[in-house]
């Protein structure tokens, strides 16, 4: 299976400590909010194709959300 997701995305790059540590929330397939999860949880399904890369991902205390494979 490829990686849904590009090597080089923004979502992918490394994060810093301050940051991994700041809990993320997502929409899932099925449109259902979910989180708190770490951003390590994130990255692990858009990896395995479980969270499609266009999907609303945010911090914790951030509003609007991204998409995916924007988020920085």
């Amino acid at each position: 299976m490829d990686d849904p997701v590009a090597p080089d995305s923004p979502l992918l790059a490394a994060v810093d400590d301050d940051s991994a540590s700041i809990p993320w929330h997502y929409i899932d397939a099925s449109g259902e909010t979910r989180g708190p999860v770490s951003f390590r949880v994130i990255r692990a399904q858009l990896r395995c194709a479980m969270l499609p890369p266009d999907a609303k991902v945010w911090r914790e205390g951030a509003g609007g959300g991204a998409r995916a494979r924007s988020e920085r």
